[in-house]
């Protein structure tokens, strides 16, 4: 039996060490793998809720300010007229500048567009039907120069608007039914 030197014993002892070390620092690895799909989660679910918070400020904010105009675009088909005699193009503008601002939100992935299209999808129906609204849109890009593509006025509110429709699979004329 052969014996062993200091040198090999500290070599076995350091070999051991190393290994363990190894399995040690694995470990660790997982464990922070872990904790940070737990810290990944737990954001995910704090920005739903915070989505949810800032869509619902919007609905109440759209409830408060412009219930007359939601009120004349809800209750009627979407030929009914809206400027004018009713209200003002400033009115019309702020209402659906609320909307665009919407629209911009989930773009930006600030908000989720299911959370968006639950609370107000079907005034984003509505309002994106009614002929003034849609004229008033037409008539503000063609004033800009810029009919379509991502800068184009209102384009926030018309993707939501569409999305909403199409996802309930509905048209305007079908909008005017209800």
């Amino acid at each position: 039996m052969k014996k062993w030197t200091l040198k090999e014993w500290m070599d076995i002892l350091q070999t051991i060490s190393l290994i363990l070390g190894i399995f040690f620092i694995g470990y660790q690895i997982k464990s922070q793998s872990e904790s940070i799909k737990i810290q990944s989660k737990s954001l995910q679910d704090n920005q739903k809720v915070n989505s949810a918070n800032f869509v619902l400020k919007i609905s109440d904010s759209l409830d408060k300010k412009y219930s007359k105009i939601m009120s004349a675009i809800d209750d009627h088909e979407s030929n009914y007229k809206l400027l004018h005699k009713r209200f003002s193009e400033k009115q019309l503008e702020d209402y659906i500048s609320s909307f665009e601002t919407l629209g911009n939100l989930v773009k930006e992935e600030v908000i989720t567009k299911e959370m968006a299209y639950n609370e107000l999808g079907y005034d984003l129906e509505k309002a994106w039907c009614n002929q003034d609204v849609r004229k008033y849109i037409n008539d503000s890009r063609k004033d800009d120069n810029n009919i379509s593509g991502p800068n184009a006025f209102f384009i926030g509110f018309e993707e939501m608007a569409k999305y909403s429709l199409s996802r309930d699979k509905k048209t305007c004329s079908d909008m005017d039914q209800e």
